[in-house]
This record gives C-alpha cells, structure tokens and sequence, in this order.
C-alpha cells in the first residue's frame, strides 16, 4: 500500500532563527566528530524543509522514503533536536 501524505501537516516547517542556529550547529557537531551520519542528514531534512523544498524532493535527494522524511518532521516538532538523533528509518 502507498505511502499518501497527511494533509493536515502543513508542506514546510517553519522554523526560528535561534531552531535554525541550533541545527546548523547540531550538523556541524555531528561532521567534525565523525558521528551518526544519519542524523546529521535528519537535521538536513528539516533545513531543507524549512527553505521551502518538498518532502518529495527532500526523499530524492537524501535517498529515503517521503514516510521516513514525515517521521523525521514529526520526531523534530515533538522533541527538537533530541527527536533526530534515535530514529528507525523507513527507506521504502
């Protein structure tokens, strides 16, 4: 059965200047120490988001399932940073 997005989410997250500083750092902490890649690209997808990509496109370029992108949004707008870093991923 195909994924179909929620239509009561809206298409991009907004985010702050003080959310926006906070994942920037939190991608760069995660690159200069060699960490969890995959959560470094989580809070990619969520930059991306905010600068106005789709989930779809978000999906193509990171190499995931759109379900897998809505999960990352929603662990974020639940829990911020913390709700990126121990995801199961859905890649298909």
């Amino acid at each position: 059965m195909p994924f179909v997005q929620q239509t009561h989410k809206p298409s991009f997250i907004k985010l702050t200047d003080e959310q926006i500083e906070e994942l920037k750092d939190f991608i760069n902490r995660i690159s200069r120490l060699g960490g969890n890649n995959r959560a470094r690209m989580r809070g990619q997808a969520i930059l991306f988001s905010h600068s106005g990509k789709t989930v779809v496109w978000i999906a193509q370029y990171l190499g995931f399932s759109e379900r897998a992108i809505w999960k990352w949004r929603d662990a974020y707008e639940q829990k911020g940073i913390e709700g990126l870093k121990g995801i199961r991923e859905f890649n298909g």
